[in-house]
């Protein structure tokens, strides 16, 4: 597992480029979309029954009914002004960071995971927030090029952007025992 930060603001807005390639690929994947939209909670009254999702909010959307909201998803988000828009949030980053694994396997995506929480938690200690950027780690066709243009080792399987922002809203999670179960031995 290894990390690389960047901060260089000509090569965060070469990252940026690839956010761009690969956010654009996903919004022209209606199975993406699909996916999405069912991730997305659309006002708080879903969010509180659910318990899970993302926030309407975190993707800069109002707090609407899901009906609403899964018609502007499908039919007022294109996917170049969505790519313009990650892309131009990764540039306004103090930095970026990508975590890669070279074993290509669940163990090593664990080891990136608990490495990525160590970074999560210092930086918000640190009063820095981070959002992840994970396109060019997500889209197969963009991977290989993210990974030879900042001479990655192993597989790009996390990036994230850091900074100074305004806290977003936080999304509802289920309580640990909802969805673990321990098997007594």
């Amino acid at each position: 597992m290894t990390t690389r930060m960047i901060v260089d603001r000509e090569e965060v807005e070469a990252v940026a480029d690839h956010v761009q390639a690969a956010c654009r690929s996903q919004w022209e994947d209606p199975a993406f979309v699909t996916e999405l939209i069912e991730w997305i909670r659309f006002s708080r009254r879903e969010a509180d029954l659910r318990r899970d999702g993302l926030a309407a909010p975190v993707m800069g959307l109002p707090n609407v009914p899901r009906w609403l909201g899964q018609m502007v998803m499908r039919f007022a988000v294109k996917p170049g002004r969505e790519a313009t828009r990650t892309a131009a949030q990764v540039c306004s980053s103090s930095g970026v960071m990508i975590f890669s694994v070279t074993e290509d396997r669940p163990e090593a995506w664990v080891r990136a995971g608990r490495s990525f929480q160590r970074v999560a938690l210092r930086a918000t200690d640190a009063g820095l927030k981070h959002a992840h950027s994970n396109m060019p780690c997500e889209v197969e066709s963009a991977r290989e090029g993210f990974r030879s243009a900042f001479a990655l080792k192993g597989r790009p399987v996390l990036l994230i952007r850091l900074g100074f922002a305004a806290a977003m809203p936080s999304s509802r999670r289920r309580a640990l025992g909802e969805v673990v179960r321990f098997e007594h031995q």
